[in-house]
């Protein structure tokens, strides 16, 4: 697939995802990854979408702890001040171990949409002992 056509289809995506609605979502069998001070780490098991090359494509959900939230409505601006949560399409490659992000949809406390980001995003190898390498053990089996 030609790169604009991949980013063309991956904004068809995430604005489907809006269109379509946030309790979608809400039914998605989101699963805890892992928790820092920042957030809680989720994965939603049931849309797992595995390429023949070694591709799985996901969403990533970040559930933000109060000093979490502030620290993305610090970096993002006062439109961020009533953060909850956040959605992120992600691939994974399981043949390299590396991880790429490639938009997020940042949702509020009241669950309406704050912003959807495209990711600049590059590719990033998966380091032993982070969230990531969990998921990867928990995607790439």
């Amino acid at each position: 697939m030609k790169p604009t056509s991949m980013y063309l289809g991956i904004l068809l995506s995430v604005v489907g995802f809006v269109v379509i609605g946030h309790s979608e979502m809400c039914r998605a069998d989101w699963v805890l990854l892992d928790k820092n001070e920042d957030a809680d780490f989720y994965y939603d098991r049931e849309d797992l979408k595995h390429s023949s090359s070694g591709i799985v494509t996901l969403w990533i959900k970040q559930v933000y702890t109060k000093k979490g939230g502030k620290d993305v409505g610090t970096a993002f601006g006062e439109n961020f001040e009533n953060l909850d949560h956040s959605v992120t399409l992600s691939e994974v490659d399981c043949v390299g171990r590396m991880v790429v992000f490639l938009s997020t949809v940042y949702f509020s406390k009241d669950k309406t949409v704050l912003e959807i980001k495209e990711s600049a995003s590059r590719w990033e190898f998966i380091s032993g002992g982070t969230t990531f390498d969990i998921l990867y053990s928990k995607v790439c089996q």
